[in-house]
């Protein structure tokens, strides 16, 4: 890996991890003097794990110097797994979560890590490699509908989001192309029995970041949905690109509602992020049952929800 942070990258995350407002102004801004990545590491309270850090990259940035990204989603993470527990997580970009959530299932426990982009799934093995993660499998896969081939947009290199790749959309031309597969069938192929007992029988919590296809993610997960295979989701959702693939909101979330799962909206407004950053926020402050958000206020551009099977402990 890179060298350690410069002094003023520490001094800086010291000082801005202080701050009471004004957090995410200030990284954006210093973002802009780094040029050499990094190692970095994550809080003490999410583990320590180090990772290659690049300035120019969003969610680097804002673990380098506030010590979260997506904090609500962190927050909810801390509250749903345990030692033991197993996590999936599908859009793993460099890392931040399947690295959170290796810290807080522990060694006893169980992370698997979708990335199809080849750059990102090698970062993405060095930093697991890097902290002796033995309970992490990383795979360079995209999850889709269907086992397959996909082709995918790259990021653009001088973008402020170094892991924004996406599958393409109509004519869209190509940068690389990636194998996919469905949820429910790869737990298959990987939840095999080792004397006498299978790894894992559940996951207990998938995220789901994939930019625009979480419809094809949650078309794979149908048959394990049904069977209460998958515990939380956590998902982001993407309208627009969505629109344009010929699906909606409402039809990309049908196979949780129809399998009985339990919408909640994840109060992603200003106030919330940064409660949520500062470690000031609870559960109850951050989720509004999807039914009754729907009703009171509109829909977010970037709606982030969980949802939650009738077999999983409420989390209110």
């Amino acid at each position: 890996m890179a060298d350690t942070p410069p002094l003023w990258v520490s001094l800086s995350a010291s000082a801005i991890r202080a701050l009471p407002f004004g957090r995410y102004r200030a990284t954006n801004f210093l973002g802009r003097l780094g040029r050499k990545p990094f190692v970095a590491r994550l809080p003490a309270d999410l583990g320590a794990a180090s990772f290659y850090c690049d300035l120019r990259d969003t969610i680097s940035r804002e673990a380098c110097f506030t010590g979260r990204y997506e904090p609500q989603e962190t927050v909810l993470a801390t509250q749903i797994l345990e030692p033991g527990m197993t996590a999936l997580d599908v859009g793993a970009n460099w890392g931040y979560f399947t690295l959170v959530c290796a810290h807080l299932v522990g060694a006893a426990g169980k992370v698997v890590a979708l990335e199809p982009h080849p750059r990102l799934a090698s970062t993405l093995r060095d930093n697991v490699r890097s902290n002796d993660l033995g309970q992490v499998r990383v795979l360079e896969l995209g999850a889709a509908a269907a086992t397959g081939v996909a082709s995918f947009v790259d990021y653009p290199s001088d973008g402020g989001n170094l892991g924004l790749s996406r599958m393409t959309e109509g004519a869209e031309r190509a940068d690389f192309s990636g194998v996919t597969v469905a949820l429910d069938d790869l737990l298959d192929q990987i939840v095999k029995p080792q004397h006498g007992q299978l790894l894992f029988s559940v996951v207990d919590l998938v995220k789901i970041d994939v930019e625009g296809t979480e419809h094809d993610v949650l078309e794979g997960m149908v048959r394990g949905l049904a069977a209460r295979r998958y515990r939380y989701v956590l998902l982001e959702c993407h309208p627009h690109a969505l629109a344009r693939r010929g699906a909606s909101l409402e039809s990309c979330v049908r196979p949780l509602t129809a399998a009985g799962y339990a919408g909640w909206l994840i109060d992603h407004s200003p106030s919330a992020h940064r409660r949520s950053a500062a470690g000031k926020a609870t559960v109850r402050d951050l989720l509004m049952p999807w039914r009754a958000s729907r009703r009171s206020t509109p829909v977010p551009e970037w709606p982030h929800m969980l949802w939650v099977s009738p077999d999983a402990r409420p989390l209110l």
